[in-house]
C-alpha cells in the first residue's frame, strides 16, 4: 500500500501526471496473489525513463522506509517486535516481487521489458532478475 502512494503516485505526480485511482489490498499471504495497484495518467510527454523510474518507484519507497527502520533498530541496539512484519514486508518487497512473482502486469516484468526493448535485445533476463531477488531476500541478516 505504501509503495502506490508514496512511491509510484509521488514518480507520476513528479512528472505532471495525476493518480486516477488506488486500490489497496492486503499483501500476501493475506490474499490470493491479490497486490494493491495505482491507476494514474500519465502527461502527453512521458518519457522511457519517467515510466521506468514509474515502475521502480514504489520498491524505492519501501526500500526507503526499511533503511528508516533498520537504521532505527541500529540507534536503539533493539529490534521492536511491533516492526518485524513492516520490516520484512518493505525490505523484501522488490526482491520478493523480482524473484517469485512473472505476470505479464507486474512491475519487474514490465520493467524487464521496457529496458530490453529501449536498449535493444535481452540483455536482462528473467533468470538474471530472480537471481538477483534471491540474492537480496537471502543476504539480509536482520531478515532472518
Amino acid at each position: 500500500m505504501h509503495q502506490e502512494r508514496f512511491g509510484q503516485g509521488y514518480r507520476v505526480l513528479d512528472s505532471d501526471g495525476g493518480i486516477s485511482n488506488i486500490v489497496y489490498k492486503l499483501p500476501p499471504p493475506f490474499t490470493d496473489n491479490e497486490f494493491s495497484w495505482i491507476t494514474v495518467n500519465c502527461n502527453d510527454n512521458h518519457t522511457t525513463h519517467q515510466n521506468l523510474a514509474f515502475l521502480s518507484g514504489g520498491s524505492e519507497a519501501n526500500m526507503v522506509l526499511s533503511d528508516i527502520i533498520r537504521e532505527n533498530v541500529f540507534l536503539k541496539e533493539r529490534f521492536n517486535y511491533n516492526l518485524a512484519f513492516p520490516y520484512l514486508y518493505t525490505r523484501n518487497d522488490m526482491p520478493g516481487n523480482t524473484a517469485f512473482v512473472t505476470s505479464p502486469t507486474s512491475d519487474p516484468v514490465r520493467y524487464r521489458q521496457i529496458i530490453n526493448s529501449h536498449y535493444g535485445g535481452e540483455k536482462l533476463t528473467q533468470k538474471k532478475m530472480k537471481t538477483y531477488g534471491l540474492t537480496a531476500m537471502f543476504s539480509d541478516p536482520i531478515s532472518f
